[in-house]
Order: C-alpha cells, then sequence, then structure tokens
C-alpha cells in the first residue's frame, strides 16, 4: 500500500482515563519566557517570521547559519510546532496532527526529516500499511478487497501514464476520477469502494473528483519506502524544537500573539517598511511588530479566512492561488477503552469498517495496542475521519460522535464491542490559527502557477507546506522554509530578487533591486 499523507492539527483536551498515569508532553526549556507587554507595546527587526511551525523555524535557523540574526518569530499558539503536536489522553500521548515520516513523491531523494528524528533519537515503527482487515456487515470481507486492490491499483498505474502523456504534449489536466474512469476503474460494491479510499482518500484526505492529476501522480509513479510512523512520547514536534534550540531566541519568540493585520507600505518609519499588528490571547495586549521584510507561514486555511487583513491588499495574481487550492479534513478520533477489558477487536494495525451506504463513514481504524511500545495495552482504537465525511460529523457533540463510533463497532463486533469510556476529538477545522488539516493540489493548477503561494510580494515571503511541490508533507514545510529563506537571503544580501512577470504566471526571473537600508543581518 502506498503512504499515508497525514499532517498537524491543534487540540481541544476533551479528558484523560484515570486508570493510567503518563507524564505531560515533554516541553523544551530553551524556549524562553517573553514578558507580557501593554497594550501600546512595539518591536522592530530586520525579519519577521510569522509561525513556528517546521516552515517557519526551518526558515529562521537556515537564515541564522547565513549570519543574519536580527530576527523574530511570532507564534499565535502557546508553544512552537504548528501542525505537529501531541497530547496526554488515555494514558499514553498520542499525536494529534503529522504522525508520520513520509516518503511520498520523493522517489530515490532522502527525506531530510530522517536525520532530525535520528539526531533526537525519536522511536519509531515501520508502516506500509499493508497490515490491514476489511469488515463488512460483521464478516471478514479481505479477500474480496484484495481483489479490489488487484483492479484499482494497477488503474493508478495507467493514470500515471496519463499524466506523463498529458506532460509531454501539452495536454490539459484532469482530476483523478477521470483518470481512473479512463483506466476503466469504476467501484460499484461497498468493498470497492473501500479500496478506493484507502489507496486514494486516505494519502490526500481528498476524493478522487477533488484531486489534480497531473501534479499528483507521482505519490504513485515513485518509488517509496515503509513509512515511519513516530511513537516516541516526546513528541513528534521534538525535531521542530530542537531546531529551535540552535537559533538564539532569547527575547524573540512571542507566543500567544495572534496576528490580524500585515502591512507591507509603511513609509516614513525609518526602513521599517512592514508592520504586524497582534493580540496576545493571553494578556489581551496588543503589540505592533516592525521589520524590513516578513516571511508569512500560516496555513492555506487561514490565508483562506478573512482573519489576517493585507494592507494593501494581495495581487490578484496571488489571492488566485491561494483560493484555487483547497485546506482538507482530516481528523484523528482517538477511542479509548476500559484498561481492563480484553480487546475485542482485530490483531492488525489497520481495520477497515466498510459502510453499505456511505462511502469512507468512519472507515480507517488504526490498532494503537499494535504499536507496541508505549501503546502496548493501551486499548485505544484511531479512527480517522476524512474529506467530505467530516462536513457532516463536525457538526455533532461528543456525545453524539461517541454513539455511532459504538454503532459502528456494534455492526463490526456484535454484541463483543465494549462502548468507549473516553474519546477525543481534535479541533483543526474550527481552531483560528490552522482552519484545516494540509493542503491539497486541485485540478487547474500548473507547475508554473503554483509557485505563485510562494512567490514574494516585495517585503512579503510566504513559506509552507502548500508552497512547495511536496505539498500536505512535513517535510515538505521544511523544504519549503529553507528554499524560500534562501530566497529571501539572496534579495537582502546580495540585491537579487525573485521577480513574479506582470501578468503573474510563473516566477523564477530575478533582477537587482537595491533596499537601501535593509541589506543587513
Amino acid at each position: 500500500m502506498i503512504s499515508v499523507l497525514a499532517i498537524s492539527i491543534l487540540l481541544l483536551l476533551v479528558g484523560q482515563s484515570t486508570a493510567r498515569v503518563v507524564k505531560p508532553a515533554v516541553k523544551n526549556e530553551f524556549i524562553p519566557e517573553v514578558p507580557r507587554f501593554g497594550a501600546r507595546a512595539e518591536h522592530s527587526c530586520n525579519v519577521l517570521i510569522l509561525g513556528a511551525g517546521m516552515a517557519g523555524v526551518t526558515a529562521a535557523k537556515t537564515l541564522s547559519d547565513l549570519g543574519v540574526t536580527d530576527i523574530m518569530i511570532v507564534e499565535g499558539d502557546s508553544r512552537i510546532g504548528g501542525r505537529v503536536k501531541n497530547e496526554a489522553f488515555g494514558g499514553v500521548n498520542v499525536e494529534l496532527g503529522a504522525n508520520w515520516v513520509q516518503y511520498a513523491m520523493l522517489g530515490n531523494k532522502p527525506n531530510p526529516l530522517d536525520a532530525l528524528v535520528e539526531e533526537a533519537g525519536l522511536e519509531f515503527v515501520e508502516d506500509d500499511f499493508e497490515d490491514y482487515i476489511f469488515r463488512y456487515e460483521g464478516q471478514d470481507v479481505t479477500a474480496e478487497a484484495d481483489d479490489a486492490f488487484d483492479k484499482v491499483e494497477p488503474a493508478l498505474d495507467k493514470a500515471s501514464e496519463l499524466a506523463q502523456r498529458k506532460y509531454e504534449n501539452g495536454e490539459p489536466d484532469v482530476n483523478y476520477r477521470v483518470a481512473l474512469m479512463l483506466a476503466d476503474w469504476r467501484p460499484v460494491t461497498p468493498v470497492e469502494s473501500a479500496a478506493e479510499f484507502y489507496d486514494f482518500d486516505f494519502e490526500f484526505s481528498d476524493e478522487p473528483s477533488d484531486t489534480g492529476l497531473m501534479d499528483n501522480y507521482e505519490v504513485y509513479s515513485l518509488p517509496s519506502d515503509s513509512d515511519k510512523f513516530i511513537t516516541d512520547q516526546r513528541g513528534y514536534a521534538t525535531i521542530i524544537e530542537n531546531l529551535a534550540s540552535k537559533i538564539d531566541l532569547e527575547g524573540k519568540l512571542f507566543l500567544n500573539e495572534y496576528v490580524t493585520e500585515i502591512h507591507t507600505e509603511e513609509h516614513g518609519h525609518e526602513h521599517h517598511m512592514v508592520k504586524v499588528v497582534a493580540h496576545n490571547s493571553v494578556t489581551k495586549a496588543h503589540t505592533t511588530y516592525r521589520a524590513n521584510y516578513v516571511l508569512v507561514t500560516f496555513s492555506l486555511g487561514v490565508l483562506q479566512s478573512d482573519n489576517v487583513q493585507f494592507f494593501p491588499a494581495l495581487p490578484s495574481w496571488k489571492e488566485e492561488m491561494i483560493y484555487m487550492f483547497k485546506m482538507t479534513s482530516y481528523v484523528k478520533i482517538f477511542v479509548k477503552f476500559p484498561d481492563a477489558i480484553t480487546p475485542f477487536w482485530d490483531a492488525e494495525m489497520y481495520i477497515n469498517y466498510v459502510d453499505p451506504t456511505v462511502r469512507g463513514r468512519y472507515q480507517i481504524w488504526e490498532n494503537m495496542n499494535a504499536l507496541g511500545g508505549p501503546f502496548s495495552g493501551s486499548n485505544m482504537l484511531m479512527v480517522t475521519v476524512l474529506g467530505n465525511n467530516w462536513d457532516r460529523v463536525q457538526h455533532l457533540s461528543k456525545n453524539e460522535v461517541k454513539a455511532e463510533l459504538f454503532e459502528v463497532l456494534k455492526s463490526m463486533y456484535g454484541d463483543a464491542a465494549v462502548e468507549p469510556e473516553d474519546i477525543l476529538i481534535p479541533d483543526w477545522d474550527t481552531n483560528p490559527l490552522y482552519l484545516g488539516a494540509f493542503s491539497n493540489w486541485p485540478i487547474g493548477v500548473t507547475d508554473e502557477t503554483y509557485k505563485n503561494l510562494a512567490a514574494p510580494v516585495d517585503r512579503l515571503y510566504m513559506a509552507g507546506e502548500a508552497c512547495t511541490y511536496n505539498a500536505g508533507y512535513v517535510h515538505g514545510a521544511n523544504e519549503s522554509g529553507e528554499e524560500v529563506a534562501l530566497k529571501l537571503y539572496d534579495c537582502m544580501i546580495n540585491n537579487v530578487c525573485e521577480v513574479v512577470p506582470p501578468n503573474g504566471y510563473g516566477t523564477g526571473s530575478s533582477c537587482d533591486q537595491a533596499r537601501n537600508g535593509t541589506n543587513s543581518a
């Protein structure tokens, strides 16, 4: 099977089992204490980075290594890590967002996260997604699902051939549903739909009809190693915290600062042409940050909202790409059962519930016990709600979701099923810091136009998982942070700045643009 595309989210802590005891997720001591400023507090720097997730911290580390030390990071949350976060629940620390080190679309290239994971000594489990079972109306239908895989996977290969032909001939893009139908794949039975969901939606957190072919096909066509499922109780975010610990952030990291305004044409204020206004969620104070350059690493969901105002407004070629991309829903619901019971579920890592009428409804359950280590005997399952299925579930109460999950378990296991004692539902679609899980590349976005997401608007730069060819992956955010930081450095120090053509399509050209008084480190 292919690798899972999982991403990061912020949690509403829903509760813990009292039968097991676990220490809270470790918080690195390097994070400096930032004084609480009054309503008129103001700070200035050369480069202001908005967001302390993988992209923002990587950008700061890259610039710092190049000698640019006049940097500040403004983060809306109370921690660094962005959509990489773990929390204590049911006696263990669980990853709420990004969980895997992934290798899709890398081919034979190394994943830069491997070195960070090795340096941190994080514990993980190799995951090839082949340890699965499918259940329909209480029966084991894995053999039927395997027959479906024998049909859908060749169709995915033919879709890749179609994408390559379109590239060679300059043909327009199509969505994946069209490509699969042209390859004679049309799921008819509930089991066939479930097999497709496991192969496709579990990867993209979106349906084939909403996913572009030409810039996603390498997920299937390039060779890929088994993913690494992070189980370390310190949390996956340890690798981001370790990166941050190598930067001098004393007095330069500001937490709980929710950005509301970004001004990029502040004439008459020394050389600081950028002004950012933020609201502290703890003190309720407002702070103004001034800088020569600003690097925005907000999620695509935040950029698509009206929560942050840009003055002047972003140009149409930038907004077009922001609104064309899709922010997906990928919600991991953790389901805790009493410690005293004997697990009634299957021993496989992935248990697929096949709903008779609704494609993908509460389909993919992960057996946390099968991870071993700290999860051995945890008596916990994790069910992932994807894409359009979350549109309905998000409006249910916690008790309503728990009741629905119990009904699904009874459908699979009958009277042997035991009611969950607690569930944990992250709030990633509603949290204003994220407003979704990760981006998906839709039909109609070309190799050239997607670069407009990361292209600078004078002194405003953008980075993040959506701003890279490896969109949706943690290593994509790492890659984007480094790449954009290097471009910013080249502009700031060498006066060689990336320029978007007048029609707004395609980037990569550059010209000399003197930045009087702004090219100091």
